[in-house]
């Protein structure tokens, strides 16, 4: 029974000791948030900037991501395609000539 009450009495002294430790964060949460009304700062302005710069970083990322597809279209055109055709038909165009002599010699 001296165990019990023990425990008991050790659970109703972390009670209050624990209110008064979140009365204590509310207050200073409630302190700081005076603090920056008085210097002219809300938390309703920092969202609106911090909004602001999302959407600035992700209109630039949005930019970024356009000129890579539009350059990943221009690689894949059908005008490089025919790049390569004309670079293969020389390679062959070059082959197919007769050797020089001179040089095969050496």
């Amino acid at each position: 029974m001296k165990v019990m009450s023990a425990r008991l009495m050790s659970s109703l002294v972390r009670v209050p000791a624990g209110a008064l430790i979140i009365a204590m964060q509310g207050l200073a949460g409630a302190l700081i948030s005076t603090m920056q009304g008085l210097a002219g700062e809300t938390v309703r302005e920092r969202r609106r900037e911090r909004r602001k710069l999302y959407e600035l970083k992700l209109a630039e990322w949005s930019a970024r991501l356009q000129l890579t597809d539009d350059l990943i279209g221009d690689l894949s055109s059908s005008g490089r395609i025919q790049d390569v055709d004309k670079d293969i038909q020389k390679i062959q165009e070059l082959l197919s000539l007769p050797w020089n002599e001179s040089v095969a010699q050496d």
